[in-house]
């Protein structure tokens, strides 16, 4: 922390209470809004399946298995852990519960972060709360996905790197890089970071190799993490990405290999998604970022977050190099990737904005209630520092919400009902995904065949259904076009609304 900050908060929480005012320690304040944040999320939890990268994920942490590159081997064995260690509901419903957890845990993390750069507690509270109930932060609390433990870590990071400037331990020197090393045990984006850090430590007076080697030591013992993936795929799994035989069985890929490893944990698959666009769509794309970051924080928090940016340069250019630094080349990277559901790959940068609004709090509060008495001061910081955090709880819970959503799990057991004994059923990753989970953490119908498309191309589909159709039972969750010429496809289920199709040999 700056001098200027430390000189800010002493000479507040002296005036606080001068005036009467009770000033609440960090150790109560932050478990206290996490609690808080947490209670919206368990409200607004899924309470089983969910889409996306939910059922793979969670199949993946219980059964010990590898999820899709990059791998993300500490989430998978800290899902393995809380899974069997707190044995109520479904598995489903406790990695679900587990995001929350995370969240609430980067709540906690920023509201100290925020604490130690502005002096106003409300203003660091109303900051925390906000991220917390900001629309993609709080979507990506209620399910089983990577998001809230990549915000978590990031969180901490920064807030280890600020200790760490206050206190100058290798101690502290270690934690940061720790912290780091998990992020990319969980995100290899995460490497996005390294660079600013460097700087902040450098601009912040760093000059011991001590210091930078105990931090490459800390980062080297989170990224230990990936030596799961080997060691796990050279014993064997059967939850895992790979390629598939014509008669639909997996082979999984072969990450005891340098090859295998190589190309899993940097994601080589998905590496065309990479750099996506040319310079004017990477300027719409960019456009559609702040469209959703000034919709996250209902506009308001975009002013409030220039405003802090502001006060920042102004008060402690350390912190805006480490925030700004770290937060930029990630969020510059997800703009140019090319995925559907890359909105919530921006939470770290929300982490960066929460601090940015903090400061932007306290400028607009201490213009608001500077020569009000005492009573009508404590108040008029209460109201004015929550009044965006409470505005989001109303507006975003009931668009959030996934409380009593069970269709994920009933259209795949409804599905998986329809089809014939020792069936092959091809797929996307969304749809196959929960078929896989049912089938691997509960043991639903485990003659069934389940091919996913992600490591497949349509040469693959044809040839896997000119090998199986008229001998064996094969289902297509789409209507898939490569097939719509050879073959009949049958719907299953509701004509009007099929669940998939079976396919069947042309009548001649």
């Amino acid at each position: 922390m700056s001098e200027m900050t430390l000189a800010l908060a002493s000479i507040r929480n002296r005036q606080a209470r001068s005036r009467g005012i009770m000033v609440v320690p960090a150790s109560v304040a932050a478990p206290a809004v996490a609690a808080l944040a947490l209670v919206a999320y368990a409200l607004t939890l899924a309470p089983d399946l969910y889409s996306l990268d939910s059922p793979e994920l969670a199949a993946a942490a219980h059964q010990l298995g590898i999820a899709h590159a990059p791998g993300y081997p500490l989430y998978t064995l800290a899902g393995w852990l809380f899974s069997h260690a707190f044995p109520f509901g479904t598995v489903a419903l406790r990695m679900n519960l587990l995001s929350a957890l995370f969240a609430a845990g980067a709540v906690a993390a920023v509201y100290v972060l925020c604490a130690r750069l502005v002096s106003r507690p409300a203003a660091a509270a109303a900051a925390a709360l906000a991220l917390a109930f900001s629309y993609y932060f709080w979507a990506m609390s209620l399910a089983a996905e990577v998001y809230t433990l990549d915000a978590a870590l990031y969180a901490g990071t920064l807030l280890a790197a600020v200790a760490w400037r206050r206190d100058r331990t290798l101690a502290l020197a270690a934690a940061t890089g720790l912290l780091l090393g998990l992020g990319m045990a969980t995100r290899t984006t995460t490497l996005l970071a390294a660079p600013a850090l460097i700087a902040f430590a450098w601009a912040s007076g760093e000059r011991s190799p001590r210091a930078y080697g105990a931090a490459a030591l800390g980062a080297a013992a989170g990224l230990a993490f990936y030596l799961y993936l080997p060691l796990r795929s050279a014993a064997g799994v059967d939850v895992a990405p790979g390629t598939y035989a014509l008669d639909g069985t997996l082979r999984p890929f072969d990450l005891a290999s340098w090859g295998g490893l190589r190309d899993h944990v940097t994601a080589s698959q998905f590496r065309g998604d990479a750099f996506a666009y040319g310079p004017l769509a990477a300027l719409r794309e960019a456009g559609t970022f702040v469209a959703q970051l000034t919709g996250a924080f209902l506009v308001i928090g975009l002013p409030l977050g220039v405003a802090g940016v502001v006060r920042l340069w102004q008060r402690d250019r350390g912190a805006l190099l480490l925030i700004g630094g770290t937060a930029a080349p990630a969020t510059l990277f997800f703009i140019n990737y090319g995925t559907l559901d890359k909105e919530f790959m921006f939470l770290p940068a929300y982490v960066a904005w929460a601090a940015f609004i903090a400061l932007g709090i306290e400028y607009a509060v201490d213009a608001a209630v500077a020569s009000q008495p005492a009573w009508e001061h404590a108040l008029g910081i209460g109201v004015a520092a929550l009044a965006l955090p409470a505005l989001l709880l109303v507006v975003n819970a009931p668009l959030v919400s996934l409380r009593g959503d069970r269709s994920v799990r009933d259209d795949g057991e409804a599905f998986l009902g329809r089809v014939a004994p020792g069936a092959i059923v091809y797929g996307s990753f969304t749809d196959v995904a929960p078929l896989q989970y049912l089938q691997s953490v509960e043991g639903q119908r485990e003659d069934v065949r389940l091919v996913n498309s992600w490591t497949v191309d349509d040469a693959f589909l044809v040839a896997l259904a000119d090998a199986n159709v008229g001998t064996t039972p094969f289902y297509v969750m789409d209507r898939e076009r490569a097939l719509a010429t050879r073959y009949a496809l049958v719907p299953v289920g509701t004509p009007g609304d099929p669940a998939g199709y079976e396919v069947r040999a042309l009548a001649r």
